[in-house]
């Protein structure tokens, strides 16, 4: 199941996705999903709570 959200992207960023996408015909959706886990992977600590919180949060 997929659930639509908004983002906003800087010009650049959509210029070079569009580049990437037209050359290998994969589709922009998928490569913003595939940078997203990469993200969720590097912060997972974070996310699982391991760490200590900051101050103020």
């Amino acid at each position: 199941m997929k659930i639509l959200r908004s983002i906003y992207l800087e010009n650049e960023q959509v210029d070079r996705l569009m580049k990437l996408s037209a050359k290998t015909k994969i589709p922009q959706a998928v490569f913003i999903r595939e940078g997203l886990d990469l993200m969720l992977a590097k912060y997972e600590n974070e996310i699982k709570g391991s760490h200590k919180k900051r101050k103020g949060r």
